[in-house]
């Protein structure tokens, strides 16, 4: 969306004309969606977090009761299904309420569980693939992909090039893969592996230019700017649009704001009122995410709550729109890895997700509005679920069941759809009740929770060709 539709819908509503009146005018209903959304009638964030490796339900998000689903062979034969937990550093499964009604979530839930009644879990989704980049790219652009090639742009770049023209950086990515197909160039996703990359990136670099010849350079690259060959050249106005985004990142020093291991009087070192609110902002997010009592060159800057903080301080400091974020790694467990580092890793994950979660709320809103919760959605996934059987070599293979969790941003909390009690197979749902229906409901597809947060976004229209309905029961 560019600045210059914004302003133009800001000053058609300032002198009376609003969007009834560009509708009298001819405005076609996707312009009008989009020039209302420019002007912050659908004031929205996005986080997508990704759970690399395919995750284990049984352990998070689609459990099993063990008092039922004993692991006694004729119940193990019988189900298809294996819980073992008895042989976990945790075995209790927690019992909270969802949505108003009672729920269980797995023994590796983390910090998570005292965040139960915002959230939404979607059950019985199938990915139609056992193949990590399929899954994954799935997920990431609501298409099967062609072959392991993605199709299409990713959910998060069509919301950034809808809603984040105005941001600094309305697509941020990271260690998550991203596409550009088909989007404007400043909705693509600055793809960064650590907050160590942003600070270099946002950072001047030496050696800096001497302001006179900064003044002229500026001056001669506007002079450029305004001649026929620029404005009638794409790639040279999206080149001088990326150097006026960059020009204005470098201008704010924003690089301070993701150093979170330089001592907070370095970094702001002024006495100015300015000065003493970025320290305690600094110093509250500090205080949130890490252990503040451990030295800061222990920090691991790829960490998934460094990545939470990473994803707090660009939205709620307006860097970004839409951020990617990788909460968990290495869940490929297929051998005895399963049994130890499985769960603790998923947890670590869950944990950095109920700190993003907890730190958006208790945040307000720039508007005065809620919260940054109250403005966020959140949506965790993985490309499908491991084997609801454990293998010969005392792990789990790749299942092409899958669930994903969704909380904030309005999204309606509860527990949708279920996984079968054989086998954990995928069930259809209604996609308007959020019940499992076996004769009339659909199975929940990756494209299903996608086009949800497209017209959660207010884009109405299936712009992105995910051809498929949003799952109401989320929207309320």
């Amino acid at each position: 969306m560019s600045s210059n539709r914004r302003r133009f819908l800001q000053q058609a509503a300032a002198t009376g004309v609003g969007v009834a009146g560009l509708s009298a005018l001819g405005a076609s209903s996707r312009t009008l969606m989009q020039l209302a959304r420019a002007a912050g009638e659908a004031d929205h964030h996005f986080v997508f977090a990704y759970f690399q490796g395919g995750w284990d339900l049984l352990l998070g998000l689609d459990p099993r009761d063990p008092e039922i689903f004993t692991d006694e062979d004729d119940i193990i034969q019988n189900n298809r299904i294996q819980l073992g937990y008895s042989t976990l550093g945790r075995s209790e499964i927690v019992r909270t309420t969802i949505g108003g009604e009672d729920a269980i979530l797995g023994p590796y839930i983390g910090s998570l569980a005292e965040h139960a009644d915002k959230l939404a879990i979607v059950r019985g989704m199938s990915m139609e693939t056992l193949t990590h980049e399929v899954g994954r790219r799935r997920f990431l652009t609501g298409k099967p992909p062609a072959g392991l090639l993605a199709r299409g742009s990713s959910n998060a770049t069509w919301l950034a090039a809808e809603l984040g023209g105005t941001n600094h950086i309305p697509n941020l990515a990271v260690r998550v893969e991203s596409y550009n197909v088909d989007q404007a160039s400043y909705a693509s996703a600055l793809t960064v592996q650590s907050s160590d990359d942003l600070v270099q990136i946002l950072r001047a670099q030496d050696p800096r230019l001497e302001a006179a010849q900064a003044d002229l350079l500026d001056d001669f690259l506007a002079s450029e700017a305004r001649c026929g060959r620029v404005r009638h050249s794409p790639a040279l106005r999206a080149a001088r649009e990326s150097w006026e985004r960059m020009q204005g990142m470098l201008g704010q020093d924003l690089s301070k704001l993701f150093d979170y291991t330089t001592a907070l009087a370095t970094l702001y070192p002024g006495t100015t009122p300015e000065d003493m609110a970025r320290r305690d902002a600094m110093a509250a997010l500090r205080t949130h995410f890490f252990d503040t009592d451990a030295p800061p060159s222990s920090l691991d800057r790829t960490s998934s709550m460094t990545q939470a903080a990473i994803t707090a301080t660009a939205l709620t400091r307006g860097i970004s729109r839409v951020v990617s974020f990788e909460a968990a790694r290495n869940l490929d467990t297929h051998f005895t890895d399963w049994r130890t580092d499985h769960g603790n890793r998923q947890m670590q994950g869950w944990d950095a997700i109920a700190r993003l979660i907890g730190y958006l709320e208790a945040t307000p809103y720039t508007s005065g509005e809620g919260t940054w919760l109250d403005h966020t959605t959140i949506l965790c996934f993985s490309e499908f679920m491991r084997t609801p059987l454990i293998n010969e070599r005392g792990g789990r293979d790749h299942w092409l069941t899958n669930s994903c969790l969704l909380a904030g941003g309005g999204i309606v909390p509860g527990v949708l759809g279920a996984s079968s009690d054989l086998g954990m197979a995928p069930t259809p749902m209604d996609l308007a009740t959020g019940m499992r229906d076996d004769t009339r409901g659909e199975v929940v597809l990756p494209e299903h929770v996608l086009r949800t947060l497209m017209v959660q976004a207010g884009i109405e229209d299936d712009v992105a060709d995910l051809r498929v309905q949003p799952i109401q029961r989320l929207l309320g």
